[in-house]
């Protein structure tokens, strides 16, 4: 948790803050934003970082939430965010890459360059996953009923321009099914709707 400690202290460094004196960062609570709604993968590791960093650092890590529209809203209000160590957030690849590349011509929103990333907290590889009550009982049965019933089978993504998007995406190009995107506003709204029979 020391290394924790001093990337936030070289936060304001790659930032070209200047600080009266390191000794006294942080001075106040560290607002740590996360992207996505309470509950998915983002605010776990978040919690991780806000649990373990007490008696590490002496101010708190509060988790926040700017939820919406895969991640762009709270990166859009990150980038926007005062630069002086105090506002710090999560960001998910290739989200932070390809909704800039993709949004359309004069739409705001953030730049992939003026985001910071400091290390990496999480590998979170894309799994296919479906209700014990399916039908489905290997990936070979899932595939081939989507070839027989383009669009029939709803697959839940966190947003279009997500890792999830990209994943099924590739699904869908290398085995020929055709399955239909539903976008959740996170993990924890999209596991629910899995276990309901919703996708």
């Amino acid at each position: 948790m020391k290394t924790f400690y001093a990337l936030l202290l070289a936060l304001g460094i790659c930032l070209g803050l200047t600080f009266p004196a390191m000794a006294e960062y942080p001075a106040k609570p560290i607002m740590l934003m996360t992207a996505f709604n309470a509950g998915g993968g983002s605010d776990l590791s978040h919690r991780l970082i806000e649990k373990f960093a007490k008696g590490v650092i002496p101010q708190p890590i509060v988790v926040t939430y700017k939820a919406g529209a895969g991640g762009e809203i709270g990166w859009t209000w990150l980038v926007g965010a005062k630069a002086d160590g105090y506002n710090i957030g999560g960001v998910d690849l290739p989200h932070i890459v390809l909704q800039p590349m993709l949004r359309p011509e004069g739409q705001p929103g953030y730049k992939t360059e003026q985001l910071n990333p400091l290390c990496c907290l999480v590998f979170d590889p894309d799994i296919l996953i479906v209700s014990e009550k399916s039908p489905f009982k290997s990936f070979g049965e899932l595939i081939e009923y989507a070839k027989a019933n383009p669009g029939k089978v709803k697959a839940a993504t966190v947003g279009k321009l997500t890792g999830d998007h990209i994943f099924l995406m590739n699904v869908e190009k290398f085995t020929g099914a055709q399955f239909t995107q539903v976008p959740y506003p996170g993990g924890s709204k999209a596991a629910p709707a899995l276990l309901g029979g919703e996708v």
